[in-house]
């Protein structure tokens, strides 16, 4: 009774389902099937293939096992398919394509566009036509001949799509010259990966000599390593070994949902007229351009929702004349950029700019102009971490620029070589170290002015001494040593040394002299002048001459390095050529030297009215010494007397060495 019972049940599920499964219960009907394609695309060139497959589902919904199916092309000389499904593109136009299993059908269509470019090379002129659109690129695809020199030209009409097959890019001049040509006003031609996804195929890259003109060109999906795994941007330009690069001329140009954006290398160019270069939503970097094309980048452009937005400057040589202008996204140098040559090359900053710069970067100019009088500030900015600073020579001008966070450990953020620099209105703030270090023979314009140094992290400016008159007024306060530098302190000439506002520094001493004649050399300090002789030093006039006259607020001083300890310099030493006028000033901590030889100052003669209304303090032996190698040593003034207004305080020996009789 059992076993009738199963096979009614049996028969009626297998009268209503169409099947029964011995043991596991009915087989569920087929309601429907799906036909899917692998890869699914919006169309598919010619000749292309892709290969279908089927799907069944229940009138539930769910899946059904698929015994064997059925493939037919109801327009075969548009899009064939074979048993196993595989579907062979055959002409333009839009082919049905059609599935049975169990008696129950589905189609669908196969809409079939444009042409399969499958070649690695393309070593003959081409035009691709807007009217074979889109155009598919299933391969890193190289234009150039092979052993030719003509240049090998691939034209791609306005209004066009090309789109590129994983991996697949357009390289132009891998070998032989090659070029691209979009012809202007025109619809927009659009090259953009097949599957639409950032980063799905390399990009266009050019290389070697030959003039490529894009006129409304929009790059999209591209930033996928080459097939020999280098990495590169979405649009780029570098030249081959020993070779001129290429001639760009950009009208119109938009990079956009690319991982790394446009990548210009050296000895490309940008043509005349290049304009309109616009980058757009990049995850990597948003621009790297060498700095031989920084000067005739394309105006015009914008560039938003980028992950960096700014255009990268490597290093490199330049040896033309280049104006940096705003060309909507800031600067950044992540290399040493050099402008040098026989021409004396200029670079022109103008006012407002923003360079940003990496640890790496730096710029050295023959010639650097920047900013204007009244302008807007120039800033030249790390990005977090320090930058190298700049290096100047003769013909720069700096004028409303503001410098932030250079130089490094053992290299100044300002170093001058220039016998005229012209520096307005500027300041360095946060120098690694030394803030501005003037060269052998660096001076100053005369027209300089508001100079300000500050938060260095050594002294705010190194000079050699023919530098110092030339220092502008400012501020060098509040750096890790406030005070100017003065290395190699020799004055062989007539100077002037102005009042900063903090000392000077000489720690290997000063000397006052000349080769020349006894009347060409001599120093004059201005009031309120402040000079810290190092440890053991002195301040030496040979055959010059010494004019040290401050004011009763404003005194000149003459101190150690080491101040509070008596004896720490040698002192003023007065050579028996020498001229010297010495009021309001004040001599501390000096009388280093053995008995009868020491004194914070040394007359190896004495003029006569050397020394009025001044102060020694602590000197470690006498005031005042008069040193003659004769023997018989003769003093024209007693400088200890009141009348001549001079204080002795803390001095270890008596004011005047010897007495005056």
């Amino acid at each position: 009774m059992r076993a009738v019972t199963c096979a009614f049940l049996c028969a009626a599920a297998a009268a209503a389902a169409g099947s029964c499964d011995s043991g596991t219960g009915p087989r569920q009907a087929i309601d429907h099937l799906e036909i899917r394609l692998a890869p699914s695309r919006p169309s598919f060139p010619i000749p292309d293939t892709v290969r279908a497959t089927v799907l069944a589902f229940s009138r539930k919904g769910t899946p059904v096992p698929v015994p064997a199916a059925r493939w037919r092309s109801l327009h075969p000389t548009i899009a064939d398919i074979d048993a196993s499904g595989l579907i062979h593109t055959v002409s333009r136009g839009e082919a049905t394509i059609e599935v049975e299993v169990d008696g129950v059908t589905a189609q669908r269509a196969i809409p079939v566009r444009g042409i399969l470019h499958s070649a690695y090379t393309i070593d003959r002129n081409e035009t691709w036509r807007v009217a074979d659109t889109p155009h598919v690129v299933q391969r890193h695809l190289g234009v150039g001949g092979l052993g030719g020199t003509d240049t090998t030209v691939l034209t791609i009409e306005p209004g066009s799509t090309v789109r590129f097959r994983p991996g697949a890019g357009l390289y132009f001049g891998d070998i032989d010259p090659g070029a691209l040509v979009i012809a202007g006003g025109g619809a927009p031609v659009v090259m953009e990966g097949d599957s639409a996804a950032r980063g799905s195929w390399v990009g266009v890259w050019f290389a070697g000599p030959g003039r490529s003109e894009l006129h409304n060109l929009t790059l999209r999906h591209c930033g996928a390593p080459t097939p020999t795994g280098a990495t590169l941007a979405c649009l780029a330009a570098s030249a081959r070994p020993s070779s001129l690069g290429p001639e760009l001329l950009i009208d119109g140009v938009t990079v956009t949902e690319a991982i790394d954006g446009v990548d210009i290398g050296h000895w490309v160019t940008f043509a005349p007229g290049s304009r309109d270069l616009s980058i757009e939503n990049t995850t990597g970097h948003m621009a790297t351009i060498s700095p031989q094309v920084a000067g005739t980048f394309p105006r015009g452009g914008h560039f938003s929702g980028n992950v960096e937005n700014d255009i990268r400057i490597t290093n490199g040589l330049v040896e033309r004349s280049a104006t940096w202008e705003d060309v909507g996204a800031p600067w950044r140098l992540i290399g040493g950029v050099t402008f040098s040559g026989s021409a004396r090359p200029r670079l022109t900053l103008p006012a407002g700019l923003v360079i940003r710069s990496d640890p790496g970067g730096s710029i050295f100019a023959d010639r650097l102009v920047a900013g204007a009088t009244g302008g807007a500030p120039i800033v030249l900015q790390s990005t977090g971490n320090g930058w190298g600073g700049i290096a100047l020579g003769n013909g720069s001008a700096l004028r409303n620029v503001v410098l932030r966070d250079c130089g490094s450990a053992t290299e100044a953020c300002v170093q001058v070589g220039d016998t005229g620099l012209v520096v307005e209105d500027v300041t360095i703030r946060g120098a690694r170290s030394v803030g501005m270090f003037l060269g052998v023979g660096a001076k100053l314009s005369p027209t300089s002015r508001n100079l300000t140094i500050t938060e260095a992290g050594d002294v705010p400016l190194d000079t050699r001494a023919e530098g110092v008159p030339s220092l502008p007024t400012g501020d060098y306060r509040f750096n890790a040593t406030d005070a100017i530098r003065v290395r190699w302190a020799e004055v062989l000439q007539h100077a002037t040394w102005p009042n900063p506002g903090v000392p000077y520094l000489l720690s290997e001493g000063l000397s006052i002299s000349s080769i020349v004649s006894p009347d060409s050399a001599s120093l004059t300090l201005a009031p309120g002048t402040v000079l810290e002789m190092g440890l053991g030093t002195q301040l030496s006039v040979g055959n010059g001459a010494l004019r040290a006259v401050g004011t009763p607020t404003d005194p000149i001083v003459f101190t150690s390095v080491t101040p509070g300890v008596a004896g720490s310099w040698t002192g003023i030493a007065l050579g028996g050529e020498a001229r010297a006028q010495l009021e309001y000033v004040e001599i501390r901590d000096a009388g280093a030297g053995p008995d009868g030889y020491a004194g914070a100052l040394r007359l190896s003669a004495d003029p006569g009215g050397v020394l009025r209304n001044s102060t020694i303090r602590r000197s470690a032996s006498c005031g005042i010494i008069l040193f003659d190698l004769s023997g018989s040593p003769q003093w024209t003034d007693n400088y200890a007397d009141p009348t001549f207004g001079n204080a002795f305080i803390d001095v270890s020996g008596p004011p005047l060495c010897p007495p005056f009789p």
